[in-house]
């Protein structure tokens, strides 16, 4: 007999595929720096490869593929690559169409999430709101399979 219905526990999370993730607008890809932040690259190389591991119906983490961390949000609400493990702070949600999709990291704006938004002029990216507006007007992400 289980004290806690199966629905309430945490489901363990499953490895799919590597991944990169290409901002569409100007076609650099997310990165992890050396500082373990996340930034942005104009070339696809180890530091833009994340393993893509899936939880429970579109949650999903990023593990870099360069430092094994993985990337969500820390403490103080900055992103980051900085985690040892999958929790909720490393959770992110998608849409369907990958090709072009808003990402949703879902720990922002105190677990109502927030929106990855790119500043490309200073190759960052930040958390923006998690409303229907700030969705409108997220920016576009591709995420695609690698080879890796």
């Amino acid at each position: 007999m289980h004290l806690f219905p199966q629905s309430w526990a945490k489901t363990k999370p499953e490895f799919v595929s590597n991944v990169s993730v290409r901002h569409v607008a100007t076609g650099k890809y997310l990165a992890v720096s050396v500082s373990n932040g996340l930034t942005l690259s104009d070339k696809l190389n180890e530091t833009c490869i994340f393993g893509y591991w899936k939880r429970q119906g579109g949650i999903f983490g990023m593990q870099s593929r360069y430092s094994r961390k993985w990337a969500g949000q820390s403490l103080l609400g900055k992103l980051s690559c900085n985690a040892n493990a999958f929790g909720r702070r490393e959770e992110w949600d998608a849409d369907g169409e990958w090709s072009e999709t808003s990402l949703l990291c879902a720990s922002a704006g105190w677990g109502n999430g927030g929106y990855l938004l790119a500043t490309p002029d200073r190759d960052t990216v930040v958390v923006g709101g998690g409303g229907l507006v700030d969705k409108k007007q997220a920016d576009q992400w591709c995420i695609a399979e690698t080879g890796a």
